[in-house]
């Protein structure tokens, strides 16, 4: 009964000896038999991006251990657990590349040493692509939001991210957000080459560039003054009307607010159907002014009115240092009568504040 029982004991012990398992390194490798490494190839790497892949072994006594014999592609490295990794870029106009032939030496906690030759192969990702938009138009010390791209391709979500100036800084004071905009105050005027990358979900990235132009902006703040003319237009009578329109502007931010006055007078009431008394009663220009400005062009609202309403219509107008070219419409409700009012103005700058 004892000489059974030893027998039984040795047996196990056997079993139990030939199928011990281990990750050692930090690479799944199996010990007995001779060390090996089990990878034969990488994968290509997609350019332009990043990504990383772990070279197998198997047998032998872990730890295992990792040496590089030969140079990796500028950017590449060889991690300690036996990782590739790097950023894949490929020259300009070129879809492929093959590096020159590198050697990763393996060894064991044993001392037994092994070794397999690799190539790594670059290529283009034609999977995602990134789209650039229009040439961007900003101004010098006017806050700027203008998407400079979109993407096709790879896996969403994507998000945008500066080339790492690679291809070209942003205009000092903004930056290329997330969602591919241009966004901020630019404070210099000029020409711009603004490099932007997209990345997808899966570390692919695509990268170009952006023509950006940042233009001086013009300063709305002062007094403008010059001729108008407007027709109020009804169901009976054309009155037309003009004069001298004065605005007194001031600037705040992205907006600005002030004054309109004038000093106009009918040129001329004409009826529109038979019978009809038009009595010369056009609007004047005396109340307010607000709204926006975007570089060149001002966009918002002026009040106008009559000895029967008073009314604020939409205007706007584009300038230059010195002049100012717009026009204004709309429609005047009444109790009894509606009439369609429209005008146009081309000031100049009399006195800057």
């Amino acid at each position: 009964m004892k000489t059974v029982l030893v027998a039984f004991t040795l047996f196990a012990i056997v079993l139990l000896t030939g199928c011990t398992t281990n990750s050692g390194g930090g690479t799944n490798g199996t010990t007995g038999g001779p060390l090996r490494i089990t990878t034969t190839a990488l994968p290509e790497w997609e350019a332009p991006g990043a990504a990383t892949y772990k070279i197998d072994v198997a047998g032998g006594v872990p730890p295992y251990s990792f040496e590089l014999s030969g140079a990796l592609p500028e950017g590449f490295n060889l991690g300690p657990d036996g990782t590739i990794g790097g950023l894949a870029r490929l020259n300009p106009g070129s879809s492929r590349s093959v590096s020159p032939p590198f050697t990763v030496v393996v060894r064991d906690g044993a001392g037994n040493v092994t070794q397999a030759t690799y190539t790594i192969v670059i290529v283009e990702n034609a999977g995602l692509r990134i789209l650039i938009g229009l040439p961007v138009t900003c101004f010098a010390n006017v806050r700027c939001d203008e998407a400079l791209a979109s993407a096709q391709g790879g896996t969403e979500p994507y998000h945008y991210q500066s080339d790492s100036f690679a291809e070209g800084a942003p205009p000092m004071g903004t930056i290329v957000d997330v969602n591919g905009h241009l966004v901020g105050t630019p404070s210099r005027a000029g020409e711009y080459m603004v490099g932007i990358c997209v990345v997808d979900s899966l570390a692919h990235s695509k990268c170009d560039h952006a023509s950006v132009t940042v233009e001086e902006s013009v300063n709305i703040t002062g007094t403008w003054s010059g001729p108008y003319g407007e027709t109020e237009t009804s169901d009976y009578c054309t009155i037309r009307n003009e004069g001298t329109l004065t605005l007194v502007l001031r600037a705040d931010g992205d907006s600005f607010s002030g004054s309109s006055d004038d000093v106009g007078a009918p040129v001329s009431a004409t009826p529109t159907q038979e019978g009809i008394n038009c009595e010369s009663t056009p609007f004047h220009h005396t109340g307010t002014a607000e709204g926006t400005v975007v570089g060149d062009t001002i966009s918002g609202t002026i009040m106008l009115y009559n000895s029967e309403t008073v009314i604020t219509l939409p205007f706007t107008a584009t300038m230059t240092e010195d002049t100012m070219t717009g026009s204004y419409a709309g429609t005047v409700e009444a109790p009894d009568w509606s009439s369609r009012l429209s005008g146009s103005f081309r000031l100049v700058k009399t006195r800057p504040r």
